[in-house]
């Protein structure tokens, strides 16, 4: 099939929008944005149209979005589009926008506006090289009436919808060459230290339970490398994720001789989400504009390199550390994650690791 740029991009993009925002929490239905559903068919049209507009009207309420639909491409206007957070091109076909239209439309999201392709959306303007660099969502399901009304697609669809609005974080860069270490069945090469525990759960999730304890990966250590893992917290959490300790069934060992990157929105600079346990403040404009609220997942990369430090939160560059001393070195260790304590309930997912190249000593 023919894309355009635009949606030959965003569909790339959708491969990777499918574990980052899929299945947000449910959030309270207060007016939070609007949002523009376009339908115009100039070719084939789906007979699961009418069906998509009424799930993004449900979905959009849930969320508080306000949403309007259309197959009147006159309401590719600058003035017009300034007042939607995201624009949904569903299930269009065909050449629908004159050169007028994609000239509103390319200034919008230039502006920052918010893309969500579904389906045959990229079945649309074939002839139209134009692509942004703004906040774009695709995804190839939609084709009948019945996908709908099935809830695994409808939690990607509202996801796809709340991180183009703005309304959720993700970190959706590409990633190449991470293999995991908790694949959400087993924990085979993990082992528990100290009190508490980890259940897990039937949808793949780790929580935790008491503590204070360590879920630590025992199966070899890393000296250069990338860990990305999901996270999520209920109300004033605590937890963390521990690196470069050496291996002990002491969860202190980790505690003296490695580095808590923390997670607990609420407490210091330097004991609050983003930081460096004890050592160093995150940067905390950047953590407070990429942080999903609690009940809403998270997702952290954590990169060591030599004795270099560095943490992203949903995407966005919070903290660069470098350690010092020489009893906490980074160059080789274990990783592992907290349980905290009894009235501390976080849960982790998808727990992966790049290795990379080792930096001269």
């Amino acid at each position: 099939m023919r894309t355009t740029r635009l949606l030959t991009t965003t569909a790339l993009g959708a491969a990777l929008l499918l574990g980052c925002v899929t299945g947000p929490a449910a959030a309270k239905p207060t007016e939070t944005g609007r949002v523009l559903v376009f339908s115009k068919t100039a070719g084939f049209r789906h007979d699961s149209i009418p069906d998509g507009i009424a799930a993004v009207q449900q979905l959009g309420a849930t969320d508080g979005l306000t949403v309007d639909a259309t197959e009147d491409a006159t309401a590719f206007t600058t003035r017009n589009l300034r007042r939607y957070d995201a624009v949904v091109f569903l299930s269009t076909t065909g050449d629908v926008l004159d050169s007028a239209q994609q000239r509103a439309f390319e200034g919008y999201i230039r502006q920052g506006g918010g893309y969500v392709g579904v389906h045959a959306a990229a079945d649309t303007e074939y002839d139209w090289p134009f692509y942004q660099g703004g906040r774009a969502f695709y995804t190839g399901g939609g084709h009948t009436r019945e996908s709908y009304a099935d809830p695994a697609f409808r939690a990607h669809l509202r996801g796809g919808l709340r991180w183009a609005t703005g309304a959720a974080q993700a970190d959706c860069r590409p990633e190449n060459g991470y293999r995991r270490l908790f694949d959400g069945t087993s924990l085979e090469g993990w082992r528990q230290a100290g009190p508490g525990s980890f259940a897990l759960s039937a949808d793949g999730t780790l929580t935790s339970s008491g503590g204070m304890g360590l879920l630590w990966y025992a199966a070899s250590g890393f000296s250069s490398y990338s860990l990305k893992l999901d996270w999520k917290i209920t109300g004033d959490g605590n937890s963390g994720v521990f690196v470069g300790f050496p291996p002990s069934d002491d969860p202190w060992s980790a505690v003296d001789n490695g580095y808590e990157v923390q997670i607990d929105a609420t407490d210091v600079p330097e004991k609050t989400t983003g930081s460096v346990y004890g050592f160093q403040s995150a940067d905390l404009a950047a953590r407070d504009r990429a942080l999903n609220p609690p009940g809403e997942w998270n997702t952290y990369e954590i990169r060591v390199e030599g004795e270099r430090l560095r943490i992203w939160l949903n995407g966005v560059p919070v903290n660069d550390f470098t350690n010092t001393d020489p009893a906490r070195s980074l160059r080789d260790g274990h990783i592992g994650i907290q349980n905290h304590g009894a009235d501390d309930q976080v849960s982790f997912r998808d727990v992966r690791i790049k290795e990379l190249p080792a930096r001269g000593r």
